[in-house]
């Protein structure tokens, strides 16, 4: 199989993308849920003392 896949395309969105897929979507209780949140606009995560070796580890990479 030989696919050509068209210019600029990439398998990932990249997060702006998400973002604003996510800022478009109807405003629900599921929606509203802080489950729901695109884990890197949750700065409430991220920034949780047990993830900070984690961070760490990106920032090496």
């Amino acid at each position: 199989m030989n696919f050509k896949a068209p210019e600029g395309w990439t398998p990932l969105a990249s997060s702006v993308e998400d973002a604003r897929k996510a800022d478009q979507v109807p405003d629900t209780p599921q929606t509203r849920a802080p489950a729901y949140k695109l884990a890197f606009r949750d700065e409430e995560f991220l920034k949780r003392r047990e993830l900070r070796p984690i961070r760490l580890q990106l920032e090496l990479l």
